[in-house]
């Protein structure tokens, strides 16, 4: 499993975007967690609150990017923004409270 570390804004914006001075700040603000698959560490924004529905979705949304990294479905993929479709999909079936098993196809909504 992956450590899991609680982080200011700032910290995630330099973690998202080492290279790139330009993305801190308003280019950031929406980034609440994110995995990095080279510490296997989860980062999540230390103004959300872990008690909720909403705070849990996201740290499952970024369970999801571990395990697909872990299992070698980051590598089949042309752009790494096609793994955020699945996990995406599985934050909104758990924060919705709906059942994860629901459909035949896990994409369909």
């Amino acid at each position: 499993m992956p450590k899991i570390t609680i982080v200011h804004h700032d910290d995630l914006c330099k973690i998202a975007y080492p290279n790139n001075a330009m993305h801190h700040g308003k280019y950031c603000y929406s980034i609440l967690g994110l995995y990095n698959y080279i510490d296997e560490t989860i980062y999540i924004l230390e103004s959300l609150n872990l008690d909720t529905k909403y705070g849990e979705s996201v740290v499952l949304h970024e369970l999801v990017h571990h395990f697909q990294y872990e299992s070698g479905e980051a590598d089949k993929v042309d752009n790494i923004n096609q793994l955020e479709h699945f996990a995406y999909f599985l934050e909104k079936k758990f924060s919705n409270q709906d059942s994860l098993i629901a459909s035949n196809n896990r994409y369909d909504e």
